[in-house]
């Protein structure tokens, strides 16, 4: 780590899980102000929490606010990349999340409707009993994994 990352703290780790838990159970995520009343802290103590888990980058929060814009492999906003499940539709920030988001929720058929980048046809990037329903093509991506985090919102 930088030497002026932030260390993690328990309640850091805490604030993380409620956020996923949110997100698996909703689709969406969760406000500074659910977060405060499930965890029973303050705002201040949620806002400086999600500020620690933006800077070690754990979420990424909306530009100028305490709105979470993504905890990988969930976006909060609409996307190109639907996942839709028997529990609902969420938003993946990229064809890589939408391959997360099954395996963080415990999901072996999911529907991940895109259009192919190349061609403009449709494709369906889910999967059925576990595996993927596309069995040929690429996945290509613009941004290097190493780079992802120099503009997330890009990538």
């Amino acid at each position: 780590m930088k030497p002026d990352t932030p260390t993690p703290s328990p309640f850091d780790g805490d604030l993380r899980m409620e956020i996923y838990q949110h997100f698996a159970r909703t689709t969406q995520a969760p406000s500074v102000e659910t977060l405060a009343k499930q965890m029973s802290v303050a705002r201040n103590e949620i806002e400086q929490g999600l500020t620690r888990l933006s800077t070690l980058h754990a979420i990424a929060l909306k530009p100028g606010s305490f709105d979470i814009w993504m905890a990988h492999p969930f976006s909060s906003v609409v996307t190109d990349v639907p996942v839709e499940t028997y529990r609902g539709r969420y938003w993946a920030n990229c064809v890589w999340d939408a391959f997360g988001i099954p395996v963080v929720l415990g999901l072996r058929t999911t529907s991940t409707p895109i259009r192919c980048a190349g061609t403009g046809e449709p494709v369906d990037l889910g999967l059925q009993d576990g595996r993927p329903k596309l069995t040929e093509g690429m996945i290509h991506f613009v941004v290097c994994p190493n780079d992802f985090w120099n503009d997330i919102g890009f990538t």
